[in-house]
């Protein structure tokens, strides 16, 4: 049987003459004996070699050798191209005879050999060394036994050559500027002669008497040991034109492992043979870890990447260092630690930057929950940082009520408690993307260890300070003082007769008004008025939080009234109710009750105020009318008015200037900001806060004036600012939840309040269904002007709402600030590039969008627990095509909302 096969280049020969190709053909297709594969392998090894010195220059003016090689070559390529199973020793005797015809010192110089005619590339040296390798590896199976004491020499050499590869694979992935090709050509050119000489002298015959050469040029070819490299990392590390990206992770890990073989042929003392190795583990660790971290910019990660190579680069110049090896290895760990250190803390704020910062009170709550559901599913895979989360666990039990009591408190004067509380929760966000980090895989579990462990410290540092002793009690706040009062001389003349006239019987003057109007100021302005001290026996007050607790509130007026209560202050609510009726039964009392939000509050009070016909009163303080009209006795509710124009100048005045008189140049100016506050006593004290930290000449006020006065919305958005900041967390939460809904569009209670239950906002009451108490949520927003009733049920229940499109601003800005929800809204001539360039870490994602781009945002959402769809149309409705594809990296998702979109299949990672 005849196979005609083509010819084609033999390196840098002829291109006619090629039986080296011709012979693995053959035994790669052909159906041969083993005999057979046997013979052809070892002609193929034979030629192979012969052909290196076609590459090496004439060394005879006749050039006979390459002739005889040539000729050789030809009969090879023409003997077998006629028939590939014919006889092969003839052409063995040829290649016997054509070996005694080299010279014994053929290959001197790189000079020797042939000019390279071609640019070539790392590619390329690459492929020719693996021919190199494979070659040599075959010439060990079928001539060993001709071969026995070069064999050490020839597997070592084949080390060095896989070393050298990975030197230059790394070294060709990172440069690829075209100013570097005389660089690659000057490499190869070494590269090439390393290689060839030891080739020829590995295969010359007479191998006794040629020893003493092959063992000095082989050990010349140790070429890993070799200077001319040093070159060439001084190159990488000066290069201006480099190319450092996430795919390098391969190149760079090789690179390591030729540092290490070059380590270890230059002869280190035992220490630095094992400190060496353990910075390149370092080393590699973070290069592995990087690619991992998916929560963090492209940007980031290359940056860092950049400088991990660096690194190894670095290393590359320690390993080839003349100097002392000691000091460059301390030098270079040195530069990890820092570089690791860099990192970790850099994602680390990176991370917590985009981490919730709102309900903070029910969050707590949240998470030691998880802990433990935490723990108990995954005690097995997580048995090495077990007991970090169980002594996180036991750090947030001993904040909690801490938090409990101080995060809900209002008017904290203790900035520094706030702040400890504050700085506690923050911990616990962080803790949470950690197990959440754990759930997902999202993260390398050395990366997440060390950060349980510098959370662990940084708790135990803030328990420290809490416990540190105080000049006051620091776990109480104080009640605020909010200053003299200003204005409302009618108001206060009204309530002062109320207060000592009228009739014997128990009376509450109630004082309704909106947020910032100045209630708590006026009712408080009676505690230490002269002619109302003298008219009561005992004077307390108390403030009631929306989540509050009866015991609180009654302690806290029992503390108010000097009473005593080291025997009782623990004995519960029952007890304490008791003592507070005794104690006010045979006096004559005046009682401030602020800020009264339900009329449970009332209910679980009241009962508690003798009505012994001394005269006593209470002072309710309240935004709603329902609860001043619930608590009436005798008088009236007082709705307070707003400030007139000249009580509104006189507050601005006391506030920016104190007992100091206001230039007669800023009069003008200062009156015509105080007026467009709308008689507002919060937007007053606001605006004087402003006014206060800039100059006080009438360029800068009157720049003030006109700023204020060009930003209307923004001075109604400080109200809804206000507004929401006097909301509980429970209510912040629902309030910010309507960032996730349309504009102008109605918005069903039904599913509202499905969406607030099934995102934990709603909180269990023994007395009511879930439903119930979210419908009381929803009626506390509209009350307070927030929300906005569009429909209702023929029962009278709330059936649809909206917000008002300044609201609604407010929300969706809040809700991003505090990395709450992140609203996204394209339209069909969206740039998808562009619209999906963020790597958003918010915990809920509501889109609005008109085509099915959810997959796009797939890789980056892994942390997100809601996922929620708007439709920018009535008539429209979306699809989703590969439902289950698209939902699989949602692995942390509790609620899922596709209102209108279709979607192919129900993913079952979810359901």
């Amino acid at each position: 049987m005849a196979m005609v096969i083509s010819r084609s280049m033999l390196d840098e020969g002829d291109p006619d003459l090629d039986p080296v190709n011709m012979l693995q053909r053959i035994e790669n297709e052909c159906n041969l004996t083993d005999d057979k594969k046997k013979k052809i392998k070892l002609i193929k090894t034979e030629l192979w070699f012969l052909g290196r010195f076609l590459l090496l220059k004439h060394c005879e003016p006749s050039g006979f050798l390459q002739m005889q090689i040539r000729s050789l070559l030809a009969f090879a390529l023409d003997f077998f191209n006629l028939r590939f199973d014919a006889d092969p020793f003839s052409v063995l005797g040829f290649i016997e005879h054509c070996k005694f015809l080299i010279p014994k010192n053929y290959l001197y110089s790189e000079e020797s050999l042939l000019p390279v005619t071609t640019p070539l590339t790392h590619e390329h040296m690459l492929e020719y060394i693996d021919n190199v390798v494979q070659n040599f590896k075959d010439l060990l199976i079928v001539r060993l036994v001709e071969l026995p004491d070069v064999q050490s020499q020839v597997e070592s050499f084949v080390k060095e050559l896989r070393a050298l590869k990975k030197f230059i694979f790394f070294l060709g992935e990172i440069c690829i500027s075209t100013e570097q090709i005389n660089c690659w050509q000057t490499l190869w050119l070494h590269v090439r002669f390393v290689t060839t000489r030891a080739a020829i002298f590995l295969y010359l015959p007479c191998y006794d008497s040629f020893s003493h050469m092959m063992e000095n040029n082989l050990m010349c070819c140790q070429i890993v040991r070799d200077d001319e490299l040093l070159k060439y990392v001084l190159k990488l590390s000066s290069l201006s034109s480099t190319r450092v990206n996430l795919y390098l992770n391969k190149a760079a890990d090789e690179f390591m492992d030729f540092l290490l073989h070059v380590h270890m042929q230059l002869g280190a003392t035992t220490d630095q043979m094992y400190t060496f190795p353990e910075q390149i583990n370092c080393l590699r660790v973070l290069l592995k870890e990087l690619p991992l971290i998916n929560d963090i910019q492209d940007e980031m990660r290359i940056h860092f990447f950049k400088r991990l190579v660096t690194l190894v680069i670095h290393a590359g110049l320690t390993v080839y260092s003349r100097g002392n090896w000691d000091q460059e290895l301390l030098l270079l760990d040195g530069m990890i630690q820092s570089v690791k250190t860099e990192i970790y803390h850099k994602i680390r704020e990176w991370v917590t930057s985009h981490l919730p910062k709102n309900d903070k009170l029910g969050f707590s709550n949240c998470l030691l929950a998880s802990l433990k559901e935490f723990l108990s599913g995954h005690s097995a895979s997580l048995a090495s940082v077990k007991d970090q989360i169980e002594v996180v666990h036991e750090e947030l039990n001993f904040f909690e009520p801490f938090i409990v009591r101080v995060a809900e408190q209002r008017n904290n004067k203790h900035h520094e408690l706030q702040n400890l509380v504050g700085r506690v929760i923050d911990k616990a966000y962080e803790i949470e993307y950690i197990l959440d980090s754990f759930a997902i895989s999202d993260a390398p579990l050395t990366f997440l260890r060390t950060w349980l462990l510098e959370i662990i410290r940084e708790i135990e540092l803030i328990k420290t300070e809490l416990t540190k002793p105080k000049g006051k009690n620091m776990t109480s706040a104080s009640q605020a003082t909010d200053g003299e009062l200003v204005g409302f001389t009618d108001v206060c003349k009204t309530i002062r007769d109320q207060l000592v006239g009228g009739s014997r019987e128990l009376d509450v003057v109630s004082i309704v008004g909106m947020a910032g109007s100045g209630k708590t100021t006026l009712a408080r302005s009676f505690i230490n008025d002269d002619s109302i001290v003298s008219h009561f026996d005992i004077r307390a007050e108390c403030r009631v939080s929306q989540d509050y607790t009866r015991e609180d509130l009654l302690f806290s007026i029992l503390r108010s009234a000097n009473s005593g209560l080291t025997d009782i202050s623990k004995r519960g609510a029952d007890i304490l109710a008791d003592r507070l009726r005794k104690t006010l039964l045979p006096k004559r009392y005046l009682l401030i009750i602020d800020d009264v939000w339900a009329v449970q509050a009332w209910d679980d009070l009241r009962l508690c105020f003798p009505e012994a016909k001394k005269g006593s009163r209470i002072i309710l303080t309240t935004r709603l009318k329902e609860v001043a009209t619930y608590a009436k006795c005798v008088t009236e509710p007082i709705h307070l008015r707003s400030m007139e124009d000249s009580e509104s100048w006189l507050l601005l005045q006391k506030k920016v200037f104190g007992e100091e008189m206001c230039p007669e140049e800023l009069k003008e100016v200062g009156q015509n900001i105080a007026f467009k506050c709308n008689g507002l006593p919060l937007s007053i004290v606001l605006v004087a806060g402003l006014l206060a930290k800039i100059d006080k000449t009438e360029r800068c006020w009157t720049r003030m004036e006109l700023s204020f006065g060009e930003r209307v919305q923004d001075g109604a958005k400080d109200l809804v600012k206000l507004s929401y900041e006097d909301l509980s967390n429970k209510l912040k939460s629902c309030f910010l939840y309507f960032s996730a809904f349309l504009e102008d569009r109605e918005i069903s209670v039904s599913k509202l309040t499905s969406l607030w239950i099934a995102e934990a906002f709603i909180k269990n009451n023994e007395d009511k269904c879930l439903e119930d108490t979210a419908e009381d949520y929803l009626k506390d927003l509209i009350g307070r002007n927030l929300i906005m009733v569009t429909k209702r049920r023929s029962t009278g229940k709330i059936k649809a709402c909206r917000v008002h499109d300044l609201k609604l601003d407010f929300c969706k800005e809040k809700a991003k600030e505090d990395n709450f929800l992140l609203w996204l809204k394209r339209d069909h001539d969206s740039n998808p590039g562009c619209f999906y360039s963020e790597r958003p870490m918010h915990r809920r994602l509501s889109f609005c969008s008109n085509r099915d781009d959810l997959s796009e945002w797939r890789p980056s959402c892994s942390h997100a627990r809601s996922i929620l769809f708007r439709e920018l149309s009535d008539n429209e409705c979306s699809s989703m095509g590969h439902a289950s594809f698209i939902f699989g990296n949602f692995k942390l998702l509790r609620v899922l909302d596709l209102e209108v979109v279709v979607v192919d299949s129900f993913p079952t990672e979810i359901s």
